[in-house]
């Protein structure tokens, strides 16, 4: 069994020629089957990974003897997820391998070596996403974070927020405010438009703008 988390186009060719890893280790063509369905989508939880729920519920059934990828930490990044695989790998004698050797959850040093990888991906997606906020923090300190306005507000050229000039979005958004302050309720004024009555979507897709002090 191939499993191929999300990847980058080069990952991505890389995970593909793990099909020949598989026939170096013994198995027959036909015998291998390729999850490629989580393509895309990040390891830190099993929401909207069918390929990786698949995986489990065929090695539960013992239709699995080797799980390939092209780096077992990227199979999840949480031990939530991680311990529990390693648990029903190591019951049905399911092996996994990736470039660096292969595995046997079902015995102390496997398991022991594979928990060290899986703790390692979790902290280095903490660390990742630690980056990622300070870098956000750091912008919005010098005035430099851009984000996506509401549907009403625009940017002018020197970055100021300002109204949308476009007075058919003006008045459309007035006329919510104006019904919020008599009905006293968002359900009610979203009841008050009949189908079709508003629109509000936005009419084109800007580009959020950095704005320097």
């Amino acid at each position: 069994m191939v499993l191929f988390p999300g990847s980058t186009s080069e990952s991505l060719r890389l995970q593909y020629a793990l099909r020949k890893r598989a026939r170096e280790l013994g198995w027959r063509e036909a015998a291998i089957d390729v999850i490629d369905t989580d393509l895309g989508l990040s390891g830190a939880s099993t929401a909207h990974r069918n390929g990786f729920k698949e995986l489990v519920g065929r090695v539960g059934l013992s239709e699995v003897g080797l799980i390939l990828s092209i780096d077992v930490t990227r199979l999840a990044r949480n031990c939530t997820d991680w311990y529990p695989l390693l648990d029903i790998c190591g019951l049905r004698g399911c092996l996994i391998a990736d470039r660096d050797g292969v595995y046997d959850p079902g015995t102390p040093n496997g398991r022991l070596l594979l928990g060290l990888k899986g703790s390692i991906s979790e902290l280095e997606l903490h660390t990742i996403r630690s980056r990622l906020t300070a870098g956000l923090l750091a912008k919005a300190e010098r005035g430099e974070l851009a984000v996506m306005l509401p549907i009403g507000l625009m940017r002018d050229p020197s970055g100021v927020v300002v109204k949308d000039p476009d007075m058919a979005v003006q008045g459309r958004l007035g006329l919510v405010f104006q019904l919020f302050l008599q009905l006293r309720s968002v359900a009610k004024v979203m009841r008050a438009f009949q189908p079709g009555q508003a629109n509000f979507a936005r009419p084109c897709a800007r580009k959020p703008k950095v704005i320097r002090r």
